[in-house]
C-alpha cells in the first residue's frame, strides 16, 4: 500500500489540512472518486440476489466489476497526484 492511502482517515484529513500544498485538490478528489465508486459497489452487492431484479443481474454484475476497477485505480491516483506534484515542484 501506498503512503498516504495507508493513513487513517484522520491522519489524511489532517495532512490535507496542513501548510504542505501535497496532496492537495488532485488528491482529494482521488480518494472522493474512489469513495464514489466503492457506494456504487455497495449499492449492486445489496440489489444483487433480491427478488425482482434477476433481469438486471447480469448488467448488475458488469456494473460492480467496472466499479471495482474504477475504485481502485483511483485509489492509486490518490498517491501518484501528489508525487507529480512533488516532482513537478522539486
Amino acid at each position: 500500500m501506498s503512503e498516504l492511502v495507508s493513513k487513517t482517515v484522520l491522519n489524511f484529513v489532517e495532512e490535507v489540512a496542513s501548510k504542505n500544498p501535497a496532496p492537495g485538490g488532485g488528491s482529494v478528489a482521488a480518494l472522493a472518486g474512489s469513495l464514489g465508486a466503492a457506494l456504487g459497489c455497495m449499492v449492486a452487492k445489496l440489489t444483487l440476489g433480491k427478488p425482482g431484479y434477476e433481469a438486471a443481474e447480469p448488467e448488475l454484475q458488469d456494473s460492480m466489476r467496472k466499479l471495482e476497477d474504477l475504485r481502485r485505480t483511483m485509489l492509486a491516483m490518490v498517491d501518484e497526484d501528489t508525487l507529480a506534484y512533488n516532482k513537478v515542484a522539486a
